[in-house]
């Protein structure tokens, strides 16, 4: 919505094709939910305060880093985003007061989950360097699906018909989104 504010203009099938990625995204969220007691309840609402942070929070990393890309590099964008980001963690850390307990086995898995997610901001970066910023946006939205593909392939949580046809929606919405 920012790049349209901005003057971004979407075609028809840009616009109908993101609807869907984000519909998608809504149900695999939605299908997650239950009407279970007030406990749950109210740690749910803290959830999704947190994650409403986190989502404008995304939205500030994003336009900022989509803006320092052109003047600073890809490269140079990142790494001031993971030491930032490293800076404001270990604040966090200092005022909880909390040590960070990590058992030595899962070590090498954190790393392969950070060089991972590096190369993901890259490839984002450079896509959103293309004409169609708001295409990457989308795109990189779809971050849900493989959420729900991890949770069955390596938890083995059960998943429902009404997220295998959300992670569908999606991926039609996304190959569109490729295409146009």
């Amino acid at each position: 919505m920012v790049n349209v504010a901005m003057g971004v203009r979407p075609s028809l099938l840009q616009w109908g094709a993101m609807a869907t990625v984000i519909a998608g995204g809504i149900l695999i969220a939605r299908s997650a939910v239950s009407g279970e007691d007030t406990i749950k309840a109210r740690a749910d609402r803290t959830t999704l305060l947190i994650a409403l942070g986190a989502c404008f929070s995304y939205v500030a990393l994003v336009l900022t880093a989509q803006s320092a890309v052109p003047m600073i590099g890809e490269v140079q964008t990142v790494w001031i985003g993971r030491w930032t980001g490293l800076a404001l963690i270990v604040l966090i850390l200092l005022a909880q007061r909390v040590p960070i307990r990590i058992p030595g086995r899962w070590v090498p898995y954190v790393g392969v989950q950070g060089s991972l997610d590096t190369l993901g901001y890259f490839a984002f970066l450079a896509g959103s360097a293309t004409a169609a910023p708001h295409v990457t946006m989308v795109v990189a939205s779809t971050f849900s699906v493989v959420t729900v593909i991890l949770a069955r392939l390596i938890l083995h949580e059960p998943v429902s018909w009404l997220q295998w046809g959300s992670i569908g929606l999606i991926a039609v919405g996304t190959a569109v989104l490729s295409m146009a």
